[in-house]
């Protein structure tokens, strides 16, 4: 898969959320809220703090689809590829 490893001089790269997750900002919260508490996820944490850690730091964008019984469902776009801060 063709992720870059740096993007330009950038300690660090934090694309914006999809618009679907306005819509679950809630849900979403309660459900990073409830992996944290589980030890399946860890944060929240600044951009100061990740940069002690690592060279250089890439996350995914948060949205939300809704699932075949109509419920919304939190997602991390992994598939994410936007280069740049654009």
């Amino acid at each position: 898969m063709d992720i870059p490893h740096r993007v330009g001089n950038l300690k660090w790269f934090t694309p914006g959320n999809h618009s679907s997750a306005i819509n679950a900002e809630e849900k979403i919260q309660n459900s990073i809220q409830e992996e944290v508490a589980a030890g399946r996820m860890f944060g929240p944490f600044k951009h100061k703090e990740v940069a002690k850690h690592f060279n250089f730091f890439r996350s995914s964008p948060l949205g939300s689809v809704i699932n075949a019984d109509g419920k919304m469902c939190p997602i991390n776009n992994l598939s994410f590829r936007k280069k740049d801060g654009e």
